[in-house]
């Protein structure tokens, strides 16, 4: 016969021998049995409501339990930043009393320069970038005459010489060129503005001369009067802004650069000179009117050109998937 296993008395916990009665011998009479079956009912009961707690926690669990995240694309490889820090206007004299809008002038001016270009560089950090991409120009000098007037002769508000100037400006870019190099290769895109025309292109090729022997820099500096750049499936285009209509830039793209056109599929042309931030949208190419850092003057303050935030951008592009993100740097209000 197989061994039969003992039982446990539901009274006074001792083992009994018998398997299928829950009192053992020295509890078994009439009066302990009755109690006996009480306790084992009470028992069950516990145990039923137990379990119907146990299956509600469960069920609540399941139900509130959050969903799976989907696994996340891996960091895109292949990162650049491209630093476009348009209208400086180094050179400009401004006089908040006579503006409402704060002084303005060349000290300024290279103070908030570094400022913007070392916040954007420190908020796009964390994408690794394998490339930066410093557009200059764009109005980055004030002036573009010994007479201090723009390159059509407009006469202008200026705070020192126009060699004094010059001077100041190309130091400052070799400055930065130089310590941006050491994080990563930089392309210097060399884009003349309205005001600098001479001036910026005649910077471009004084930089170039600077780092010829080094070759984690490259200047472009064509005296083309639109610049163009190739990232993978990213493809850029810098003007000024002050000529032609936003509406026409895809088909100037694709007609100036249609092998660039057709082998990529994220195309933006990136502007200055209106001083604001703008952007639309045509066939499939973007165009962004980026703004400017540059102080309200007179001349603006007095056609109604003012209020505008002063700011600089980075753009974070992916050779496969375009742009990653955008840095924003603001210039501080001025008390």
């Amino acid at each position: 016969m197989p061994k039969r296993h003992p039982g446990v008395c539901c009274v006074c916990g001792r083992e009994t021998s018998r398997s299928s009665i829950t009192t053992c011998k020295r509890c078994f009479n009439p009066a302990t049995t009755k109690k006996g079956l009480e306790v084992t009912e009470e028992i069950d009961q516990q145990v039923e409501r137990a379990r119907e707690e146990i299956n509600a926690m469960v069920d609540a669990a399941q139900r509130d339990m959050p969903r799976r995240i989907p696994k996340p694309r891996p960091t895109p490889t292949g990162v650049m930043v491209e630093l476009m820090v348009p209208d400086l206007h180094l050179g400009k004299l401004a006089w908040g009393l006579e503006t409402g809008y704060g002084n303005y002038d060349s000290k300024e001016a290279v103070r908030i320069y570094r400022e913007a270009v070392d916040t954007l560089v420190a908020r796009t950090a964390v994408w690794k970038p394998e490339r930066y991409v410093l557009v200059v120009g764009n109005d980055f000098y004030h002036s573009d005459t010994m007479a201090g007037t723009t390159t059509k002769g407009t006469p202008l508000d200026n705070d020192n010489r126009f060699a004094k100037m010059f001077r100041t400006g190309r130091e400052l870019l070799v400055e930065v060129i130089t310590r941006l190099h050491t994080l990563a290769p930089v392309t210097v895109v060399c884009q003349p503005g309205n005001h600098d025309q001479q001036a910026a292109w005649t910077l471009g090729e004084a930089l170039e001369c600077w780092f010829h022997a080094t070759p984690t820099v490259t200047i472009l500096n064509t005296p083309t009067p639109r610049k163009y750049l190739e990232w993978g499936a990213v493809m850029l285009m810098w003007s000024h802004g002050d000529k032609g209509k936003a509406a026409e830039i895809p088909l100037l793209m694709a007609t100036e650069q249609p092998q660039m056109f057709a082998r990529t599929r994220f195309r933006e042309s990136h502007v200055g000179h209106k001083h604001k931030h703008q952007a639309d949208e045509y066939m499939g190419v973007r165009v962004r009117v980026c703004s400017a850092l540059s102080g309200t003057d007179a001349w603006h303050a007095e056609n109604h050109f003012v209020g505008n935030l002063r700011q600089a951008e980075a753009f974070v592009w992916s050779k496969g998937e375009g742009q990653l993100g955008t840095a924003v740097y603001t210039v501080a209000e001025t008390p």
